[in-house]
């Protein structure tokens, strides 16, 4: 029989990410799109069960920000902390720590990043702690096609480069910057007769979040 891995919007003890671009060409009520969106992504997730203080939210100036406002949430989440009991670090931790260009010093003021070693494991003076991290990253924005090429380089920028960060750091992140022609598919997507682009997006992370988990913990569930 197969395994079957399927993600659920289950958010208790889930910490989310999300990154708002503010320039809009396109307003709704007053309020450019990405607000309209961050309040509906914001609605959903505590629908969901995820306690507010979980909800972290970074505003950037428009969408071409968004990736490195991400990337910078989504490094926060390896954090590691050493104490004075004593531990080791394993050569796949550090090939991970050495990947998202993360510095991590041992009690001696050393740097982990830095060490090379032919051995399985690096022995440090203290105990490896992993802070909580997020479990995904959300992006909210809008951009609005112009006369000229501007759109699709602002455009294809965000999304490589949200789509990079996700791979190269391991946390979700969800691309929901509106990639529309006129405003009126802008305000159709963000709570009229599109939809609402920030609550689908809050549900594409719980349920990403939810399934990362679960291929994670394969071995220990499965």
């Amino acid at each position: 029989m197969p395994t079957i891995f399927r993600g659920d919007h289950d958010g208790r003890d889930r910490r989310f990410g999300i990154v708002v671009s503010l320039f809009s060409k396109a307003l709704k009520e007053g309020k450019p799109i990405g607000e309209v969106l961050l309040e509906g992504c914001v609605t959903r997730l505590l629908e969901a069960g995820v306690d507010d203080e979980n909800i972290h939210i970074a505003y950037v100036p428009g969408a071409f920000e968004i990736p490195l406002a991400a990337k910078a949430m989504a490094e926060h989440g390896f954090e590691i902390e050493v104490d004075d009991d004593g531990g080791t670090i394993s050569q796949s931790q550090l090939d991970q720590i050495k990947e998202i260009g993360a510095h991590f010093t041992n009690g001696n003021g050393h740097n982990i990043g830095d060490d090379e070693s032919d051995e399985n494991e690096i022995t440090i003076e203290g105990e490896i702690v992993e802070h909580e991290h997020l479990d995904a990253i959300i992006t909210l924005g809008c951009i609005i096609r112009g006369e000229t090429p501007h759109f699709e380089y602002v455009a294809g920028a965000a999304a490589r480069g949200v789509a990079n960060v996700s791979l190269t750091t391991g946390v979700p992140v969800i691309f929901g910057v509106l990639t529309c022609d006129t405003a009126d598919q802008a305000l159709a997507r963000s709570g009229g007769a599109a939809g609402h682009a920030g609550i689908e997006c809050a549900e594409a992370a719980l349920e990403t979040a939810s399934l990362h988990w679960k291929i994670q913990d394969w071995d220990s569930e499965y």
